[in-house]
């Protein structure tokens, strides 16, 4: 690697495993000859090849498990390369993209992280592929963003909202001025989950960085509202689907309070709301089945009626599922 190579891919590929565990060297022999392998792959992010792409990146994360010494003031360098990568397939970027970037973010100034965070959030408000290993990168990128900079996490969130606020007026736009009621309007359902799971990861990176435990106070306090405008509904939305996501991970504290509210949600004229709001209920309910007699009581009580009665039975049905 130091004194040059031509069939770099492959080198580079057997110098990953050859410091992945369980064959890790020495952090001091990682850490010396780094300045030579970060050369090395510079030119290869700007390859059309997907294979060669990959490459570089893994060696970015192997790498980085050896700490930030090994990649050193090339951070901001290779943030840009990483950014160029995520551009060309925003709905779909390659995980190991996504990864590479949450394994340079502690190396990255706060300054350049500052004035990349509108254009990174716009792209990465466009991915839809939030399942599997994509869907766990994209979630370790937000959360390392929380922990590495919480003097940006404001910038974050609001992106992650201003996004997702966008999207969802297109949405209403198109419905309100589709004349022909047999086109129905696809909600954007992925770009909602997009949105929840990002905002919960980016808090719980911040409440780690900070030593505190995670709480809902802040989608509480957007649930927490009778929803007027368009983007009231759009942020109530955001806030129902974050909540039942972390409900179904089981951080959310029991709160009578909370389900009153998810369950007033119910009864909004709004179909949308409705919807979330049974999501929502349905998996808090799942988490404390203790309080399932008390939800099945009002979804089947005689003055339960219309879409009030309809979205108690979803989340009885979505509870059900869960426990």
């Amino acid at each position: 690697l130091k004194g040059g190579i031509v069939h770099a891919p492959a080198v580079l590929g057997a110098f990953v495993q050859a410091i992945s565990k369980p064959t890790a060297l020495p952090q001091e022999i990682v850490v010396d000859v780094a300045p030579s392998v970060l050369q090395v792959i510079d030119p290869l992010f700007r390859q059309g090849s997907a294979s060669v792409v990959t490459v570089a990146l893994n060696v970015v994360k192997a790498l980085a498990g050896y700490g930030t010494e090994t990649l050193a003031s090339a951070g901001d360098h290779i943030l840009t390369n990483i950014i160029a990568i995520i551009s060309k397939s925003p709905e779909s970027p390659p995980a190991s993209a996504l990864q590479a970037f949450a394994a340079v973010c502690p190396t990255v100034s706060e300054e350049n992280m500052r004035s990349v965070t509108a254009k990174l959030l716009k792209l990465l408000s466009a991915t839809t592929v939030y399942d599997g290993q994509s869907a766990e990168a994209l979630g370790e990128l937000f959360e390392t963003v929380g922990r590495s900079f919480p003097g940006l996490m404001d910038s974050w969130k609001d992106g992650i909202i201003e996004n997702w606020s966008q999207t969802h007026a297109r949405y209403y736009k198109q419905r309100k001025d589709s004349s022909n009621e047999a086109i129905q309007v696809p909600f954007p359902t992925a770009m909602l989950t997009n949105a929840a799971k990002s905002i919960n990861s980016l808090y719980t990176g911040f409440y780690e960085a900070q030593g505190q435990q995670w709480t809902s106070e802040f989608l509480e306090s957007l649930v927490f509202t009778s929803p007027r405008s368009t983007e009231d509904i759009a942020l109530v939305c955001l806030g129902l689907r974050a909540l039942g996501y972390a409900a179904s991970q089981g951080w959310l504290a029991q709160s009578d309070q909370l389900a009153v509210q998810l369950d007033a949600h119910i009864q909004s004229k709004h179909d949308d709301v409705r919807d979330e709001a049974a999501a929502a209920l349905g998996k808090y309910v799942g988490s404390y089945p203790a309080t399932f007699a008390a939800l099945f009581a009002s979804a089947t009580a005689s003055d339960s009626e219309g879409a009030s009665a309809s979205g108690r039975l979803q989340a009885v049905n979505v509870a059900v599922d869960q426990i």
